[in-house]
C-alpha cells in the first residue's frame, strides 16, 4: 500500500500534510516518543490513518476523523466492539490504547494495534475459489452481527447511533426511492437521455417497487469496502473502526457492498451473498438490489453537467451493462450470480 512520509517537527508536537492541513498532536498520550508516522489512508482531510513506529520500536494506527461529533465517534467505538463479541472473536479495538480529542476539540482520534495483515481487495483476486469460502464466511458473520445488534439499537430506549443516522427522521423507504427514481427521470429526460436500458428500467421498477414498502430501515453501515478488511493469515477477515452509518434497508447497504466487492472479485461476490443467507438468497433481495443497482449509476449520471463528457460516458455504459447484466430487467438475478453461483453445489 502506498504510504508518504509526514514530517515530524521538534518537539514533535503537529504534523504537516500540505500547506491546508496540519494537525496538533500534544493531547495525545506519548506522542513525544513517536519517531516515525506514515500516512496509509487519506480519503479526505478529516478522514486519515497512519502507521506510526516509537522510540521503542512498537508500532500502531493512529485514525484522526474530524467530519463527526465526538459522541458520535465514542458510540461508533463502542457499537464496533458490540460486533466483535456477538461474534465471540477478539475486537480489533478490544486493545484500544486510547481515543480522545486533537486539534483543539475539532477532531477525534483513535490508537489501535496495527494490522500488518494485507486488505482483502489486494489478495482476493490470486486466492483460490477454496481459499475464498472463509473470508466469505467471515464477511456474511460480520454482516449478520451488525444488522442484529443494529435492530437491538434501533428499538432500545437511548437509539444508540440510530439518532445520528442519516435519513433517521425520512419518509417511510419506498416514498424515498419512489422519489429519487422520478427526480433521475426527469433529470435525465431533460438532458435529452434516451436508451432502452432506462425504459426497460422504468417497466421493471412500476412491477416491483411495491416490495420496498415491506422493507425494515435499520442503522446500515457505509463505506464498509473490502479495501477496508484486513485479510487475516487464517483466511479470515477483521474489520476496522466503521464510521459512518445511515438508516436505511439492510439490503441497500449489503447492494452496495456488494457492488464494491463485485468489481475486486465477481466469485467473492457470489459466495457473500450465498453466506449471507444461508445459500438460499430470496428472490426479493435480488429484485430490491437490482433496483438499488440501476438507481445508484443514474443519480450520478444526473449530477453530470455535460452527457458528453468522460464520465457520463463512462455511466451510460455502465447502465447498457447493467441493462445486460439483468437481460433487459426480464430477469431479477444478475447473469454473474447464475454463472458462479454456489447454491445446490
Amino acid at each position: 500500500m502506498p504510504t508518504e512520509l509526514c514530517r515530524l517537527h521538534e518537539p514533535r508536537s503537529e504534523i504537516i500534510l500540505d500547506d491546508s492541513v496540519s494537525i496538533c498532536l500534544e493531547t495525545i498520550p506519548g506522542y513525544k516518543n513517536w519517531e516515525e508516522m506514515r500516512l496509509v489512508r487519506r480519503r479526505s482531510v478529516s478522514d486519515l490513518l497512519f502507521h506510526v513506529r516509537d522510540c521503542n520500536g512498537d508500532e500502531f494506527a493512529l485514525r484522526i476523523l474530524g467530519d463527526r461529533s465526538y459522541d458520535y465517534y465514542c458510540r461508533c467505538y463502542h457499537y464496533q466492539k458490540q460486533i466483535d463479541v456477538a461474534l465471540g472473536i477478539g475486537s480489533v479495538v478490544d486493545s484500544e490504547l486510547d481515543y480522545g480529542l486533537c486539534r483543539s476539540g475539532q477532531y477525534v482520534y483513535f490508537i489501535m494495534p496495527w494490522q500488518h495483515d494485507r486488505s482483502y481487495d489486494s489478495v482476493a483476486k490470486r486466492l483460490r475459489f477454496d481459499d475464498k469460502l472463509k473470508p466469505a464466511a467471515s464477511a456474511a458473520a460480520y454482516i449478520k452481527a451488525a444488522s442484529s445488534i443494529a435492530r437491538q439499537e434501533a428499538v432500545g430506549k437511548d437509539a444508540g447511533l440510530l439518532k445520528f443516522a442519516d435519513g433517521y427522521n425520512s419518509e417511510k423507504w419506498l416514498n424515498q426511492i419512489d422519489d429519487r427514481v422520478a427526480k433521475v427521470r426527469r433529470c435525465l429526460s431533460s438532458k435529452g437521455l434516451d436508451i432502452a436500458a432506462l425504459e426497460h428500467f422504468r417497466r421493471f421498477y412500476r412491477s416491483n417497487r411495491h416490495l420496498l414498502a415491506s422493507r425494515t430501515l435499520t442503522i446500515c453501515y457505509n463505506r464498509f469496502a473490502p479495501n477496508m478488511w484486513y485479510y487475516q493469515p487464517d483466511g479470515s477477515i477483521r474489520v476496522p473502526l466503521i464510521s459512518e452509518w445511515s438508516y436505511a434497508d439492510e439490503w441497500y447497504s449489503l447492494n452496495g457492498l456488494l457492488t464494491d466487492i463485485h468489481a475486486v472479485c465477481e466469485d467473492f461476490a457470489v459466495l457473500l451473498i450465498d453466506f449471507s443467507f444461508d445459500f438460499s438468497p430470496p428472490e426479493e433481495f435480488f429484485i430490491c438490489s437490482a433496483i438499488y443497482n440501476m438507481l445508484n449509476v443514474l443519480e450520478q449520471l444526473a449530477c453530470c453537467s455535460d452527457l458528453r463528457s468522460d464520465k457520463a460516458r463512462k455511466l451510460i455504459s455502465r447502465l447498457r451493462s447493467i441493462d445486460q447484466m439483468y437481460s433487459k430487467f426480464t430477469s431479477s438475478i444478475p447473469t454473474w450470480y447464475k454463472q458462479i453461483s454456489t447454491v445446490g453445489r
